[in-house]
């Protein structure tokens, strides 16, 4: 099961999007037990979960813990893989840290998702805002240069 740590704003956003996919998934509180975590802009929470993604255009109480270094915001950006670029149209946070770079920042190669190993499992950090994000494409919509 998916576990979501999420601010009380988001609540409604991220329940549309899981019952569109029809995943199985809860709201995260302290101490239940799941196999992956989704983490938005959330406050401490205990993390126990085998992966985790974590999303934030900002600096949070995640990184300090994790070590993960970041770097100054932009407005938006273009992430690249090796497959692959994405266009973010919401701020996106730098993360020059030691954890595996998985998408760059296409103009100036910096990392924007990266991976890092911990004793508990895989933290996967994206720089970028998922609700943010998710607003974006569902209100206005994607340039149809990037459809």
């Amino acid at each position: 099961m998916i576990g979501v740590a999420c601010a009380p704003d988001e609540r409604v956003l991220i329940a549309e999007l899981f019952q569109l996919f029809k995943t199985p998934w809860c709201f995260l509180e302290d101490g239940h037990e799941v196999d992956a975590i989704i983490a938005t802009d959330c406050g401490p929470i205990e993390l126990r979960a085998r992966v985790v993604l974590a999303f934030a255009a900002r600096r949070t109480w995640l990184d300090d813990s994790a070590g993960i270094a970041t770097g100054e915001p932009r407005s938006s950006g273009l992430l690249a893989t090796a497959q692959d670029s994405i266009p973010i149209h919401g701020s996106v946070l730098p993360l020059p840290s030691d954890g595996a770079p998985l998408a760059r920042l296409a103009d100036t190669g910096e990392p924007a998702v990266v991976e890092v190993m911990q004793p508990q499992g895989v933290l996967v950090r994206f720089g970028y805002d998922l609700v943010a994000e998710l607003r974006a494409l569902l209100g206005p919509g994607q340039d149809a240069t990037r459809s």
